[in-house]
């Protein structure tokens, strides 16, 4: 009896075991999905944490805060007589020696008498300026106290040529307006406050001016020192037209170039003490090793061999260290 109820037995055992194997099988293949679709998610969430921009070549440029007195070959021309200064020409015209450029007109003594006029002749050939500052005579390119004489205060112009009435009164004697040799080099006296880079201030050195967005150059014909700073003579060829009309000017002198790829420094990231970039390739990013060629502010010039003109490169390599890379 005992022996008959085993035997019946036995096939609801082996049953119950496939039902825990399934269960088993069935557990592991969902677990495999489920790890499958952690990591597939994690991939994801990973590129879409990822930030990147497009390599491109450039310069960075260092530059320093500085302030310049303009030195000009210039020459005041006087008022022959009282009454009224007309000009003939515009203000920044270029006349030859012996133009007429304006007429000093006088009114008679006597009501009924008729007004008299006297000719303004050019001295010399050049640019026809009206602002006179009387540092005319002061001011001289070439000069050997140069330093000493620029640190004169700029005086008010007497009269400024700025498209207002074109008559003006004025006195004998008076100076009314000067003719400004442009075709000869300008002579810029510059301080630079805490002072350039030994290699940026060398005597006949070539140093780049900014100003107003637009970049200049000079020769510097001579390089001293003042209170902490660097004090310059510069000698300019090509320079915007507006350094005819003023005397004192706020430039940047740039001390420093680099070229290369231009990236964020944030970007860089080291590896055996080396930086690199992480590039992008479809979907994988790659390190690799870059040479940094300088650094202004938080942007880098770099170069290497594995990089090129618009390839992706990530520009928060923080996140692929916290992910894991």
């Amino acid at each position: 009896m005992g022996r008959a109820l085993a035997e019946k037995g036995r096939p609801v055992k082996k049953g119950r075991l496939k039902t825990v194997a399934r269960k088993a099988v069935l557990f592991a293949v969902g677990m495999s999905i489920l790890y499958l679709v952690a990591v597939q998610a994690l991939h994801w969430a990973r590129f879409r944490m990822i930030e990147t921009g497009a390599l491109g070549r450039g310069e960075l440029k260092k530059t320093y805060s500085a302030e310049g007195i303009i030195i000009r070959d210039e020459t005041v021309i006087i008022s022959p007589a009282d009454g009224e200064l007309v000009m003939l020409v515009e203000e920044g015209a270029r006349v030859r020696a012996g133009d007429s450029v304006a007429e000093i007109k006088t009114a008679g003594a006597d009501p009924g008498v008729p007004v008299l006029s006297a000719l303004v002749r050019a001295a010399r050939t050049g640019v026809v300026s009206l602002r006179v500052d009387g540092l005319e005579g002061v001011l001289k390119p070439g000069q050997t106290d140069i330093f000493d004489a620029a640190r004169l205060p700029e005086s008010t112009p007497r009269i400024i040529g700025d498209g207002g009435p074109r008559q003006i009164k004025c006195s004998k004697g008076q100076p009314v307006l000067k003719i400004i040799d442009n075709l000869s080099p300008l002579v810029i006296c510059i301080r630079v406050p805490g002072g350039l880079p030994p290699e940026a201030s060398k005597k006949g050195g070539l140093v780049s001016i900014v100003r107003e967005g637009r970049e200049t150059g000079g020769r510097i014909v001579e390089a001293g020192s003042y209170d902490g700073g660097t004090q310059l003579v510069l000698e300019a060829l090509n320079y915007p037209a507006d350094f005819l009309n003023i005397r004192k000017v706020s430039m940047q002198l740039v001390g420093e170039r680099v070229s290369g790829f231009i990236v964020s420094s944030a970007s860089l990231a080291a590896r055996d003490g080396r930086q690199g970039l992480y590039l992008m390739a479809r979907d994988e990013v790659k390190w690799v090793p870059v040479n940094v060629e300088g650094a202004v502010g938080d942007r880098s010039a770099v170069s290497g061999s594995d990089l090129a003109p618009g390839a992706r490169y990530v520009t928060n390599p923080r996140w692929l260290i916290f992910a894991g890379d």
